[in-house]
């Protein structure tokens, strides 16, 4: 636009595209020689265009002057620039002109700036300015528009560069004005350059607009930004948003994004975006405009959220196809329908939230409101309604009385606040497919908590629902399970519609099955059983479900079937979903397996966590540690269980060192560990005590230790018995719907040594649970090693590594003090023994292993010999340590040393455990 050389150059768009904006930054861009005038607004009268063109002159005078300090320079100018008037006709005008400029030039200034010379004032002080005002106000005159070219060169001789003068609002002008401007086109006005914004409102606008073009003009056209364009300034505003709630509202107009930013900050909803005034005069007038047929189909359209597609639209309607196409066209041209939604002309939402709310009488909008109504339930009667369909029936059905009194708990639905809503959402959500629809309600106020929004006092709200008969329940104190009880079919699109309305996000009912349905059933292929739903149970527990579905139960009869599974963790809107499928065929597996990852178009609103065989290939080394816990604090790692802390630090502060070292724990870990231990999120606690009673609960996704007072957390230590205990410590808590409680430890007395120990403790045993969970004891995975010296070599070498890793991960986070003599790294000295014939090596059915090992100073170095006997079982300790100086050539009294059976000593050194030995097969390599 700087650079445009036309006469004029109009900026046009849509209401709210920011044409008004674009002047003003064009207008104090410092980077042009040319000098500009202040963004001037017309009007809707006659005359409007050539006094905003004096008026554009004036601010130009004005900003210049108050520059110099003085009014004399721009009195003598004003006084010979009449004088140089060669036209008499014109001279009076130009005289008038000149001395309506100073007028309202020393008017805005008033003594901020020196006087003129005496003589000159007075004379420009004392001429009449009635004429030119007269002949400005009775409507367009070409004498005028001449008298303000000639002032124009003056004025620019004055300043010393180009002009360059802005008008907002073009489409007001009347006809005689536009005629001018249309003059003002197509002839050159030399240093004078002229930019007008046109608002495209209308069929008449979008016509003018194509005639300036024809006559010279240049056309900056505005449009809508982009959803990621939209998205990226809210990102910048610090403002969350529903990004596709936010183009429907405002239709990416910078305008309207603008405003809709700063509403959803101050607590506003999208949805209650304030209607300028002068929008609203603006769509009443383009809606009268329109034809009988048009405004017809204006006040039934209107009320819907969204565009039909056109069959719908004629049904709707009531008419045909062609007629429909007609009106359509009508409507685009008028600029009513003015954006395009999924491919399909519709009104930009503040046009169509105009024409509905303030267009429209009351009969209109009831009557409209009935007709949409029998359409989305006729729609849900043949199983074609959709979340549009709902969010129109939720707004609509507060306006048709009879309707909610002929549906039952319609009204129970409208009625909820957005609490209840939420919870309602949640249970929708998590009912599956069947005639067994309970689910375990505090899961449900925690899906609400996490995935909607919800806060406060969610059990009070929950029972508040059964009481009005939205929900039925059945509890104990120690589970509680509800049903929905949808009353009726409108109830049902109720609840669907307003959470789509109003949440955060929009709601799937049956959630974990539609995402199953749309998403992964096709690219599973043929497969043999499963399970899937909402949550984030962990790995292992995806591979217990696997494991259950090898068992085919008849009566008292139980078949063992051989499966291959996969394990699939995914988010659909933010919704953590699982999926354990088991396959019978192997390549079937497989195949699902690259098609889930490689094959499947992902939305937006989905992302796959994780996918993966089961069994794995190998198990998890369980005790890796416990290991690097018995190297940091000299606790026997033969002894598998680590030492307490043994310290009277008070427990807030211990807490905190358990959760440094799960943090530590995860850092060290691969995705399957941390998949197996939980450990996807950091975890930290909340801490109660109450006398002598001690609860503290571990807290996926906290990355602190957090202490509530014992009054607001019910268990069975501190008097009270809940089911929706989790729930209630997490409100109590603060967390936020990122944060889930998960175990909570109850303990009688404030003794914490052992809670390091624990943490500890509780690596080894999830890691067992995940090896276990790879199938029957007959078909869990193996750590196969070929029975060659450079294998074992190389499998103990990664596993000291991965020893002395995890240790200093451990000790840089400060959770514990490492033993004075602590070094990570080993020398280690292997003396395997084994029989002459390969197949008893191979195996291991016999053979033995005496190890011994000494720190190191900067890395782990591993040794192994191989010997063969013919007698190669374990024999006493001190002959075992005789034999490993003698083979290595140390000192034969070693400090400590490991002696036993191949297979059990070998499970040990690569962290399996001695419990575990047998996962670990030599195979012949």
């Amino acid at each position: 636009m700087q650079t445009a050389a036309a006469p004029l150059t109009i900026v046009s768009g849509d209401s709210g595209a920011g044409k008004t904006a674009l002047l003003g930054i064009a207008a104090s861009d410092e980077s042009t020689a040319a000098v500009h005038s202040s963004v001037i607004t017309l009007q809707r009268r006659a005359g409007s265009l050539q006094l905003a063109l004096m008026q554009a002159l004036a601010s130009i005078l004005e900003a210049r002057a108050a520059e110099e300090g003085s009014l004399e320079r721009l009195s003598r100018m004003l006084a010979r620039a009449s004088t140089k008037v060669v036209e008499a006709r014109l001279r009076d005008l130009a005289m008038g002109a000149s001395a309506m400029l100073f007028g309202w030039v020393k008017d805005k200034l008033g003594d901020t700036v020196g006087c003129a010379l005496e003589d000159l004032a007075h004379e420009l002080a004392t001429t009449s300015t009635d004429e030119f005002a007269a002949r400005i106000s009775a409507g367009a005159d070409r004498d005028v528009v001449d008298t303000f070219l000639a002032l124009a060169a003056e004025i620019q001789a004055y300043v010393g560069a180009p002009l360059v003068l802005s008008l907002d609002g073009a489409e007001r002008l009347g006809e005689d004005d536009r005629r001018i401007l249309l003059d003002i086109a197509s002839a050159p006005l030399g240093p004078v350059r002229l930019r007008v914004a046109l608002a495209l409102a209308s069929e008449d606008a979008s016509a003018w607009a194509l005639q300036l073009r024809e006559v010279g003009a240049a056309d900056v056209r505005l449009h809508g930004l982009d959803a990621d364009a939209v998205s990226s300034w809210a990102d910048d505003s610090g403002v969350p948003i529903d990004i596709g709630r936010m183009m429907r509202v405002t239709g990416g107009m910078p305008v309207y994004v603008d405003a809709a930013l700063a509403h959803v900050s101050q607590g506003g909803e999208l949805r209650e975006l304030p209607i300028g005034e002068s929008f609203q005069a603006q769509t009443e007038a383009a809606f009268h405009r329109l034809s009988r047929d048009a405004r017809r189909a204006c006040v039934v359209l209107s009320a819907l959220s969204e565009p039909p597609n056109t069959d719908e639209i004629v049904e709707l309607l009531g008419v045909e196809q062609d007629a429909w196409l007609q009106v359509r066209r009508d409507l685009e041209h008028a600029r009513v329908l003015a954006t395009t939604v999924d491919g399909l002309p519709w009104f930009h939402d503040l046009r169509r939230r105009a024409i509905w709310e303030t267009v429209l009488n009351d009969d209109e909008r009831r009557s409209a409101a009935h007709r949409v109504l029998e359409y989305v339930m006729d729609r849900s009667r043949a199983d074609q309604v959709s979340v549009r369909h709902a969010v129109d029936l939720a707004r609509l059905s507060c306006l048709d009385p009879v309707f909610c009194a002929e549906n039952p708990g319609l009204q129970a639905v409208l009625e909820a606040d957005v609490m209840e809503l939420r919870i309602l959402v949640s249970v929708m959500e998590l009912v599956m497919p069947g005639d067994q629809q309970a689910i375990d309600a505090a899961s449900a106020l925690e899906h609400a908590r996490e995935t909607l929004g919800a806060r406060g006092d969610l059990v009070a709200v929950l029972r508040g629902l059964v009481d009005r008969g939205l929900l039925v329940m059945a509890e104990n104190e120690h589970a509680a399970v509800v049903i929905p009880a949808w009353s009726s079919a409108a109830s049902l699109l109720a609840c669907l519609g307003r959470g789509a309305d109003e949440l955060p996000r929009i709601p799937v009912p049956r959630l974990a099955t539609a995402v199953f349905d749309s998403v992964l059933r096709s690219a599973l292929g043929p497969f043999h059983s499963g399970h899937y739903g909402v949550g984030q149970p962990r790995v292992s527990g995806l591979g217990e479900m696997l494991r259950d579905l090898q068992m085919d139960r008849s009566g008292d009869t139980v078949t063992v079937r051989t499966l291959h599974g996969l394990t699939i963790r995914l988010r659909a809107q933010g919704v953590s979903v699982y999926g354990a499928i088991g396959f019978e065929d192997a390549a079937d597996r497989d195949h699902a397996l690259t098609q889930i990852r490689d094959a499947v178009d992902y939305q937006d609103s989905i992302t796959l966590d994780a996918l993966a065989p089961w069994p794995c290939d190998a198990p998890l080394p369980s005790s890796r540690f416990v290991d690097a816990w018995g190297l940091l604090t000299s606790t026997s790692r033969r002894a598998n269980t680590p030492a307490s802390s043994n310290s009277a630090e008070p427990v807030r502060d211990i807490l905190e060192r358990c959760r440094l070292l799960y943090t530590a724990i995860r850092n060290a870990s691969d995705d399957t560990t941390r998949s197996a231990l939980g450990l996807e999120r950091p975890r930290g606690y909340v801490l109660s005590r109450s006398d002598r009673q001690l609860m503290y609960a571990e807290v996926s996704g906290l990355d602190r230790v957090i202490e509530v007072a014992s009054a607001a957390v019910p268990t069975p230590f501190f008097g009270v018995q809940s089911p929706f205990v989790r729930v209630e410590l997490a409100e109590s808590a603060g967390l936020d719907g990122t944060q889930r409680v998960g175990v909570m430890h109850y303990r009688m007395g404030l003794d914490t040594d052992d809670l390091m120990a624990k943490v500890i403790e509780g690596t080894a045993n999830d890691l067992k649970k995940f090896n276990q969970a790879q199938g029957l004891a007959t078909q869990r995975p193996l750590l196969r090693l070929p029975a060659r010296v450079q294998t074992i070599h190389e499998a103990v070498q990664g596993a000291l590594d991965r020893l002395s890793a995890d240790a200093l991960a451990i000790a840089e986070t400060g959770a514990v003090r490492p033993h004075s003599d602590f070094s990570p790294y080993r020398t280690m000295y292997l003396l395997v023994r084994v029989p002459p014939d390969e197949p008893s090596w191979v195996f291991g059915a016999h053979g033995s292993l005496t190890s011994t090992s000494a720190p190191a100073t900067d890395r782990n170095s591993v040794h192994v010999i191989v010997e063969t006997d013919a007698d190669p079982e374990p024999r006493p300790f001190i002959e075992e340590s005789q034999e490993l100086a003698r083979a290595f050539g140390l000192d034969p009294e070693l400090d400590t040393w490991s002696s036993g059976d191949l297979i059990s000593g070998l499970s040990e050194l690569l962290g399996m455990g001695r419990d575990w030995s047998n996962q670990v097969r030599l195979e012949a390599g």
